[in-house]
């Protein structure tokens, strides 16, 4: 793997965020680390070594395209014409895990329109990651980026299971940011803004009001994530 090397902006407004979160025991995530078909077409080929070489090779292959897909959204928001191409978005880790038992990693992941910096979480069953920006395109610290995920359960009426899983990761996302605003959760929705591609990136509202808080979702399966950054110093 490339040497890493982050020099993370440490202004706090201005961020975007970006999460992923990848189901390890999903039927569609079980044994593909050896599957070099596959890895040929989603990772460089520095990613599909540190795989083959890897101690828990589904854990890092999953981790590698939790770290693009979050770098995607991130970069999405600061140029709506990025384009998603897998073996393009480069992972760049300071440290491999499972070296020394360690289920977390920091890096990087080079896109081609700039690089964003992002952090991995390992766990038995689960693989997520977080990765920010800053608007002007600057990697910016992960660490002060709001997160969470957790299982998905069953919601009432809701027969869909993708919508079950985005019901989810909103209701996360909103209990956390009410107890860090001291509002009314039943007063916040997050609802995604419409582009010419379809959905874009999740929008919290207040009262109906847009809030300065960017936010990223995901869910995979069993478990959804979120990630927020307060874009104001009045509501950190």
């Amino acid at each position: 793997m490339p040497r890493c090397k982050i020099k993370p902006s440490t202004l706090p407004c201005g961020w975007r965020i970006g999460n992923d979160i990848v189901d390890l025991k999903a039927t569609s995530a079980r044994g593909r680390g050896t599957d070099r078909r596959l890895m040929k077409k989603i990772l460089a080929d520095a990613e599909i070594r540190a795989v083959q070489g890897s101690r828990q090779p589904d854990a890092l292959l999953w981790g590698f395209w939790a770290a693009k897909e979050a770098a995607f959204k991130v970069r999405a928001k600061i140029d709506p014409e990025t384009v998603f191409s897998p073996r393009r978005f480069r992972v760049v880790l300071c440290f491999l895990p499972f070296r020394n038992q360690s289920s977390f990693s920091p890096g990087r992941v080079d896109t081609p329109g700039g690089s964003v910096a992002v952090r991995i979480f390992f766990d038995a069953d689960h693989v997520r990651c977080i990765g920010a920006a800053t608007d002007s395109g600057e990697a910016a610290d992960p660490d002060r980026v709001l997160h969470g995920w957790g299982s998905v359960v069953e919601a009432k009426g809701i027969s869909s299971e993708s919508l079950r899983e985005s019901s989810a990761a909103r209701k996360m996302a909103i209990r956390h940011i009410a107890r860090l605003t001291g509002r009314n959760a039943e007063e916040m929705e997050i609802a995604r803004q419409q582009n010419g591609s379809g959905a874009g990136a999740p929008i919290l509202y207040y009262r109906g009001d847009k809030e300065p808080i960017d936010i990223s979702l995901s869910h995979d399966e069993r478990f959804a994530a979120y990630a927020f950054m307060p874009q104001h110093p009045s509501i950190r």
